[in-house]
């Protein structure tokens, strides 16, 4: 495979430090945003900030990288890589469509469910990577980049993801949370940064592994073998008691981030699973039994905004330097 012209579609943190890095080898790599605005002013320049850590000396890269809008881009790539958040995989794909010639390999290093299967629908299944990158990066504005440390990137080829999911389904994997969910970390004092993704429905394998007493309540299919079903309000009042129970007993900091505007896609005001009464049920429980020492911040945000996972890294980023000084 020859890379004559990468493209990364989505100039958000993780867009910018694997454009900066790949600028930096050599590589031709060009930024795509749906934003021609925004694309205009990401061409002027871009800037990596990497701080000191151990024997390695802090370091301020600065890049310039083309960015175009996609829709205004004519050639196709060798190589499209895709930043872009879960919940815009699918429109950014579509943006691109006409950049994905016969041997265009598409990458997703993106989190959440979906992404792979959007690829494909535009490319065939043998030319679609999914990646799992350890590194982190914090966005400070649309031009700054900071890391957070430099990890690996691990591929696969997903081209069997049916048989895949299947026996990822038979084995039981989706279900309700274990008994020993967030209690480890906590008891071995690893400071915890954690929020409410989710927490508004039950997860289950495809439609026929929901039990019985459950199948007449609000159900959204997220895919065939992962059924979202709506927790009831008494429910939530006890999942917030038992949130508090566990956060309590860590030996760690420990800080709750609670996004006002949506635990989830389905779960945002307008979604199929949103029920803002039984959230302040929830919210009530958690605050009436929380440890006072451990952080409670509500955020006016949606949970896939970027002010809410800003939040959200850089509290994790300062528990990790007090733990270093």
């Amino acid at each position: 495979m020859t890379c004559d012209r990468i493209g990364i579609v989505g100039p958000g943190a993780m867009g910018l430090l694997h454009a900066i890095h790949l600028a930096r080898a050599g590589l031709p790599v060009t930024l795509l945003d749906h934003r021609k605005s925004r694309a205009r002013r990401l061409s002027g320049g871009v800037m990596l900030i990497v701080p000191a850590r151990g024997d390695r000396d802090a370091e301020t890269i600065h890049a310039q990288i083309p960015c175009r809008r996609a829709a205004s881009e004519r050639t196709p790539f060798d190589l499209l890589i895709f930043t872009v958040k879960a919940w815009a995989t699918a429109r950014a794909a579509a943006d691109a469509a006409h950049l994905i010639a016969p041997h265009t390999v598409l990458l997703s290093l993106q989190n959440g469910l979906g992404n792979v299967e959007a690829l494909q629908a535009h490319q065939q299944p043998a030319l679609v990577l999914a990646g799992v990158t350890t590194s982190g990066a914090t966005l400070i504005d649309e031009h700054t980049v900071v890391e957070r440390g430099l990890g690996t990137i691990t591929l696969g080829s997903p081209a069997g993801n049916d048989e895949l999911a299947e026996e990822v389904a038979e084995a039981g994997v989706y279900r309700p949370v274990n008994p020993g969910r967030l209690m480890t970390a906590g008891k071995k004092g690893i400071p915890q940064v954690v929020s409410t993704g989710g927490l508004e429905y039950l997860c289950f394998g495809p439609r026929e592994s929901i039990p019985p007493g459950l199948r007449r309540r609000k159900t959204v299919m997220h895919n065939p073998y992962n059924a979202n079903v709506k927790l009831s309000r008494s429910e939530m009042a006890l999942l917030g008691s038992v949130m508090a129970e566990r956060l309590n007993a860590a030996a760690g900091p420990a800080a709750v981030l609670v996004p006002l505007r949506g635990w989830s896609v389905y779960g945002a005001p307008g979604g199929a699973l949103y029920d803002g009464a039984g959230n302040r049920i929830f919210l009530k429980a958690l605050k009436d039994r929380l440890r006072k020492d451990i952080v409670l911040r509500e955020i006016d945000a949606h949970i896939n905004d970027d002010p809410f996972v800003d939040a959200c890294v850089n509290q994790l980023i300062a528990y990790m330097e007090e733990e270093r000084s």
